[in-house]
């Protein structure tokens, strides 16, 4: 969400200020998946490569994974969509 003040992040009963549109995009990624820590890259131009591979895969898992799933095989395969984010980004 866009204010007078910068960006924020909904968050059950909470709101999160973002300095910049790829800082709420990631937190947005995260809090979705129900992490409760959540750190933030320093340098949001190295964030703003992965961000759209990011929502492309959690929407992904979305799709795939069904209602009753437990959340720790949730967490397990998030993990393994980052691990490879990662990879990819730094070759």
């Amino acid at each position: 969400m866009y204010t007078f003040l910068g960006y924020e992040v909904k968050a059950a009963k909470k709101r999160l200020t973002c300095p910049d549109l790829v800082t709420a995009r990631y937190l947005k990624i995260f809090l979705e998946l129900g992490m409760k820590q959540i750190l933030v890259p320093y340098d949001p131009t190295r964030t703003s490569r992965l961000i759209e591979r990011l929502e492309r895969s959690l929407e992904e898992l979305k799709q795939q994974s069904p209602e009753g799933r437990s959340q720790r095989n949730r967490f397990a395969q998030v993990r393994r969509i980052l691990v490879k984010c990662q990879a990819k980004s730094s070759s």
